[in-house]
């Protein structure tokens, strides 16, 4: 390979490097704490790399993210763990018989992880003085524009506890005096629904926690193997696979 070659392609990936950065929203401090909840999944699989970088993409500071690891499988040297007391029986059955009073023990587990990490991400954006938290599953990935979406939705929702931001309950941001409050919720329903923020939010007081969907969905569903060993099943994923796809701009209302 010529000398000229070889200038030829150090010139032209100095260019497409320079390109890809010119393309990079500007990282600055957000209004918000973004919580990202982790757990081990089967085959080794992981999405919280990818869901990170998109994160960064659209211009989150990581300085803003919180990395709460549930089970102590994520291999992040940041990551805040759940203490090990909050985890519930290492026997649980993941087949859904396993019943813990109204709800599998797989159910009542994704739950109190939930309430687990919301505690966890309340610290540290009360500590850096943010006004909501970000949740976000760490095999959701943020949509073109995502950030400056939620960031704007943010600023003019001065009257709301709540706003989700993606189809099911996969991303949502909370204020942060309501968080408290939405963790105690999700530990007093922790036997008897299915994480869901929308079911949650139906039993606060509606008159000081008023819940908002956004217009359209921000954050897109990569996961394609769950924590839960029985959604990793072909039937289920060809009975339930289309139902519970998303896609960046989809109308979630």
């Amino acid at each position: 390979m010529s000398k000229l070659h070889l200038l030829f392609l150090l010139v032209l990936s100095k260019g497409l490097i320079l390109y890809t950065l010119s393309r990079r929203r500007p990282r600055h401090r957000s209004a918000f704490e973004v919580c990202v909840l982790t757990a081990e999944r089967p085959h080794n699989a992981s999405y919280v790399g990818q869901s990170l970088r998109t994160l960064q993409w659209e211009g989150v500071n990581m300085a803003d993210v919180t990395v709460v690891d549930v089970d102590g499988s994520a291999e992040l040297p940041h990551a805040v763990k759940v203490p090990a007391v909050h985890r519930a029986s290492p026997n649980c059955i993941d087949d859904g018989k396993d019943v813990v009073v109204g709800v599998s023990c797989r159910v009542h587990q994704n739950n109190l992880d939930v309430a687990m990490a919301l505690q966890l991400c309340y610290k540290e954006a009360l500590a850096a003085h943010k006004p909501w938290i970000l949740f976000v599953e760490d095999d959701m990935v943020a949509c073109e524009g995502s950030i400056q979406s939620v960031e704007t939705a943010l600023r003019e929702a001065t009257q709301v506890a709540a706003v989700k931001f993606s189809k099911f309950s996969r991303a949502f941001a909370v204020q942060l005096r309501s968080a408290p409050d939405l963790a105690r919720e999700i530990l007093r329903q922790v036997d008897m629904v299915a994480y869901s923020v929308v079911l949650w939010s139906n039993s606060w007081n509606r008159k000081t926690n008023i819940f908002q969907i956004y217009p359209s969905n921000l954050f897109h569903h990569v996961g394609a193997t769950s924590t839960a060993l029985y959604k990793n099943e072909n039937g289920y994923r060809k009975v339930y696979g289309k139902k519970h796809s998303d896609v960046c701009g989809e109308a979630l209302y």
